[in-house]
């Protein structure tokens, strides 16, 4: 019988999985990571793995969720000096929320189809659930921070602004050194545009 783990245990041991994880992905790749390997760096048996994550893909989404939250933070956190919000504080909370999106490489594993497929196929319906949850919460928490215009912009409009930002940033070497800072320099602005006049 597998030995229990107590709360403090379980805690430390999946922060172990998850940063021993989020070191490996990056490096090897998803097909390159065994949950062999992980497990053995982290000192625990491989059957115990599964008390922490469902699969593979599940450890691999929730280390997505985490970095999700790191990109988002300096949008939804940004401290200001006044009352209201200015355009240029949002065009410095954007961009140093495009520059925690270039730095997490992980994310751009996101523009290999066939992983996104097996992914998803394979993903937990509460974590797809959670992701979601989280996804409409960021995007209204954006517009209620940062809109100052009588109406609210669409949140499909501000959505898919952010999905086009995502698709950019993790596509810069496709689009190239000249094409891409006009690329995200467009949709920044557009963005900007649902928030101030």
């Amino acid at each position: 019988m597998p030995r229990a783990f107590s709360e403090t245990e379980f805690e430390a041991l999946k922060n172990a999985i998850l940063t021993q994880a989020q070191d490996l992905f990056p490096k090897l790749g998803f097909s390159g990571v065994s949950i062999d390997e992980i497990t053995m760096r982290v000192g625990i048996a491989k059957g115990s793995f599964y008390r922490f994550f469902s699969s593979k893909e599940d450890l691999f989404f929730s280390i997505l969720l985490k970095l999700q939250d790191d990109v988002r933070d300096p949008l939804l956190n940004h401290r200001s000096n006044s009352l209201s919000s200015s355009k240029a504080e949002f065009l410095q909370a954007i961009g140093q929320t495009i520059d925690r999106l270039a730095a997490h490489k992980m994310l751009h594993s996101l523009n290999d189809p066939k992983l996104l497929h097996k992914l998803t196929k394979k993903l937990s319906p509460h974590l797809a659930l959670e992701n979601e949850q989280k996804d409409a919460a960021f995007i209204t928490a954006v517009i209620e921070r940062w809109n100052t215009k009588p109406e609210p912009p669409a949140r499909a409009k501000v959505s898919v602004h952010f999905a086009m930002l995502l698709m950019i940033q993790t596509n810069t070497v496709m689009l190239g050194e000249r094409l891409y800072p006009h690329a995200e320099s467009m949709v920044v602005k557009s963005l900007a545009a649902c928030f101030f006049d």
